[in-house]
């Protein structure tokens, strides 16, 4: 199996509004609602109910994770690109999801997958899995004798996943820097710290210009290689 290892970026990617600053000094008003496009479990869902249940100390409102599946991840986008654009419903968006891809994988309906190592990891350690490679820079301190792809002759294979917080296009500017503050300082403590480290997650906050730079060049980076193998969106 390969793995990579993954970092959790939080990120806010949305346009720009208007809006004054009374109304921005009291948001939130009112608890927020986190969407997950998949079911329960996982590393999405594990990352979005550890920002649900450390949040409130910082905006002093709660916030609720809802679970909405289906379709790739389609129908909890569309529920949050419905919703109003005023910083109370938020997407936990994936790099990728993994729980199908580990099922098919130990169910023998697919020889090999690259995944996280977060959901990845339980698995490898009760046998069920195999690590074959680390996508990262560097190997990872929960699988030592796993050498990375570079190590392997691919210099070129090295990349990691991400994680992203979005809102609604048309979220006010000073919403969205309320809710990015609140998110970093929130990642940057302990017990969301330790939490992450548990579970083989890397807790990185990336404000917005650096984490769209970033997806700019990934979305090349892969266009490359999907003209250069031949693969076809069907």
């Amino acid at each position: 199996m390969k793995k990579m290892g993954m970092r959790v970026l939080a990120v806010l990617l949305l346009s720009c509004a208007g809006l004054g600053a009374a109304v921005a000094a009291d948001y939130p008003m009112r608890p927020l609602k986190i969407v997950v496009p998949f079911g329960p479990g996982g590393a999405t869902d594990l990352v979005a109910r550890v920002l649900a249940e450390n949040l409130q100390a910082r905006l002093g409102q709660p916030a609720v994770v809802e679970n909405r599946p289906g379709a790739s991840t389609a129908i909890g986008a569309a529920a949050v690109a419905g919703a109003p654009a005023d910083g109370y419903t938020l997407l936990a968006v994936p790099y990728r999801g993994s729980a199908p891809a580990m099922l098919a994988l130990m169910g023998g309906e697919i020889d090999m997958a690259v995944d996280t190592l977060s959901s990845a990891l339980p698995h490898i350690q009760a046998g069920k899995l195999r690590a074959l490679a680390v996508f990262g820079k560097t190997r990872v301190p929960q699988l030592p004798n796993v050498a990375t792809v570079a190590e392997q002759g691919l210099p070129g294979a090295t990349f990691s996943g991400w994680y992203a917080v979005a809102l609604p296009a048309g979220t006010p500017q000073p919403v969205r820097d309320r809710l990015a503050a609140a998110i970093q300082t929130t990642m940057a403590t302990e017990p969301v710290r330790t939490t992450f480290d548990k579970s083989a997650l890397q807790a990185v906050f990336v404000a917005e210009p650096a984490f769209r730079a970033r997806v700019e060049q990934e979305i090349k980076t892969f266009r490359e290689v999907g003209q250069r193998a031949h693969i076809v969106m069907e």
